[in-house]
C-alpha cells in the first residue's frame, strides 16, 4: 500500500491485532525491513488491540532507529489500547501526538 509522508511515496503497514512478547520478533523483524527499503513508513495502530512493554519497547526503538538513519516514519490512527500506554507512560511527544484532555482533570475542581 501507499501513503505519502513530507512527499516521499512510502508503505503502510499494520502494527496490530497484537504487538505483545509473543508477536514482537516476528512484528520486528517485518517492519525492520520495511524502514530498511529506504521509503517513508507508515504504521497504521488502529487494529491494535493488545500491546505490552514489549510491544511499546519496539515501537520506541523503530522510532529511534529511523531517527537515526535520517528515515521518515509516521505511527497513526493509535487505538485506544495504543493510547492507553502512551498516556500511562505520557509518550505524546516522543510519538508526536497531542495530549488528549481528561475527563477528571476537567473534574479536579469540581465539589463533591
Amino acid at each position: 500500500m501507499n501513503a505519502n509522508l513530507a512527499g516521499r511515496v512510502g508503505s503502510t503497514l499494520s502494527g496490530g491485532p497484537d504487538l505483545t512478547i509473543y508477536t514482537a520478533a516476528d512484528t520486528a523483524a517485518r517492519l525492520r525491513h520495511a524502514l530498511q527499503s529506504g521509503e517513508a513508513l507508515d504504521l497504521d495502530l488502529s487494529d491494535v488491540e493488545d500491546i505490552d512493554t514489549a510491544g511499546l519497547q519496539l515501537l520506541l526503538q523503530l522510532r529511534r532507529t529511523a531517527q537515526q538513519t535520517g528515515r521518515a516514519i509516521r505511527f497513526s490512527s493509535p487505538s485506544p489500547a495504543v493510547q492507553d500506554i502512551v498516556q500511562l507512560l505520557n509518550l505524546h511527544d516522543f510519538f508526536g501526538w497531542t495530549q488528549p484532555e481528561r475527563e477528571d482533570d476537567a473534574l479536579q475542581g469540581a465539589t463533591p
